[in-house]
């Protein structure tokens, strides 16, 4: 899992999205959470990851991430990269919590 910018980069620079290089695959997802679909929002909230991941994919992106049987554990992969390149510390924490 390599990103093409850190979330830093991204941020400074102002760019919408961010783009994750994931395994042979390059998905493209929106940086700022107000522009996230709502249904990533309910989906985070009740920790449903493929909701997670297909929602900030999108049908499109969702389509291409399911050929060859991908697994839970693929998702849950995924999922984590996404958080990495959002600048989240994991897929359930933010690097700019204080608690």
């Amino acid at each position: 899992m390599s990103n093409t910018r850190t979330p830093a980069q991204a941020e400074a620079d102002d760019e919408p999205d961010v783009t994750i290089k994931w395994r042979t695959h390059e998905f493209t997802i929106p940086r700022d959470s107000n522009e996230w679909p709502i249904e990533v929002a309910e989906a985070w909230e009740n920790g449903k990851t493929i909701g997670i991941v297909r929602g900030m994919l999108g049908e499109a992106q969702w389509a291409e991430f399911r050929v060859d049987g991908k697994t839970m554990r693929d998702a849950g992969e995924l999922a984590e990269s996404m958080a990495v390149a959002l600048g989240f510390a994991t897929a359930g924490e933010s690097s700019a919590s204080s608690s």
